[in-house]
């Protein structure tokens, strides 16, 4: 009884961790079905746990963006890497950019017993970034059209002065004449 509490208790603190990251996480066994999902999960998929676990992609996602979750998680678990991808969610009426990260779980002899997926949404910061290259383009932009104003100037200046001065000897000249 003591170590069915102690398990319970385990499983209730890792579910707090996972609840308060700041990333959806999933983990799914090797037939792609739903075995933990935290809060950040079940808000981007707009679901309780309940209606997600032993569930499968195609069950909770569009049919297209299923089949790339799945083949994200294959490839982790046929070359036992992390597959980090960016792919488009719909969410709240607006496309939303998550980074992805698929890895395997394995037991202590090597073989894979689950896949986990961790979905960080990285729109706002896609956002700013293209926010800052359009201020970037508009200063470098500016910055040109001062230089150019500065060049014209300066060109302006050197063409005038001999002009200016083959007046003056020209006009001069007449006079003498």
């Amino acid at each position: 009884l003591e170590m069915m509490l102690e398990s319970r208790d385990q499983r209730r603190r890792m579910r707090d961790v996972l609840d308060h990251l700041p990333a959806a996480i999933c983990l799914k066994d090797l037939k792609g079905r739903y075995q933990l999902v935290n809060r950040e999960f079940e808000a981007l998929v707009d679901a309780d746990a309940d209606g997600i676990l032993g569930k499968t992609d195609f069950d909770v996602f569009p049919r297209e963006q299923a089949e790339r979750f799945r083949a994200d998680e294959k490839n982790a678990l046929e070359t036992g890497q992390e597959i980090e991808k960016e792919h488009g969610l719909e969410w709240e009426g607006t496309l939303h950019t998550y980074r992805t990260y698929q890895f395997p779980l394995r037991r202590p002899d090597g073989s894979a017993y689950a896949v986990c997926g961790v979905y960080l949404d990285i729109t706002e910061s896609r956002r700013k970034d293209e926010a800052l290259n359009k201020f970037r383009r508009q200063v470098w932009h500016t910055d040109r059209v001062a230089s150019t104003g500065a060049i014209s100037a300066s060109l302006a200046h050197e063409i005038c002065q001999p002009l200016a001065a083959i007046l003056n000897n020209a006009q001069a000249g007449l006079r003498f004449l």
